[in-house]
């Protein structure tokens, strides 16, 4: 099963990230495909994740450290620094923690907690490029226009 991000505009349903058009190549012209839809709480909360991993873009697409070079790694690390950890699933082995990291999917993160948590990440990534935040998301909203 896949899972993406769509937008309606209209009667239409379009990708809403790069990432999420990735994720629609994999299936054949005229295929038919089921869907399950559920709306997010907020609308704006679509928006501030596109802008989150637009941002993690960004710093991936900047950085030569070799820890922050993919949008993945970039997620990554902002989970370790900002102790976004569950701790209920995070377990003791042989005497050495082993933390579950937590989700930003929508399912998962409500949307105030979101904004909290999104200020901090948006602080973290532009101190990893020695930027100002507001410059870091001008950039990650050019590349956001760029994209459509």
């Amino acid at each position: 099963m896949k899972e993406l991000s769509l937008q309606i505009q209209g009667t239409v349903l379009t990708p809403f990230m790069p990432e999420d058009l990735e994720v629609l190549k994999n299936f054949k012209d005229n295929q038919v495909v089921r869907a399950k839809l559920y709306g997010t709480k907020k609308e704006r909360s679509l928006t501030q994740l596109g802008l989150l991993h637009a941002c993690m873009r960004v710093v991936s697409d900047t950085t030569e450290d070799e820890e922050w070079n993919t949008p993945e790694k970039v997620k990554f690390q902002i989970k370790i620094r900002l102790k976004f950890v569950d701790l209920t699933k995070s377990v003791f082995i042989d005497g050495v923690m082993h933390f579950h990291y937590r989700s930003f999917a929508f399912a998962e993160l409500e949307h105030m907690e979101a904004c909290g948590i999104f200020e901090q990440a948006f602080d973290l990534m532009a101190d990893k490029l020695q930027i100002t935040k507001n410059t870091l998301i001008e950039e990650a909203q050019d590349q956001m226009i760029s994209w459509r």
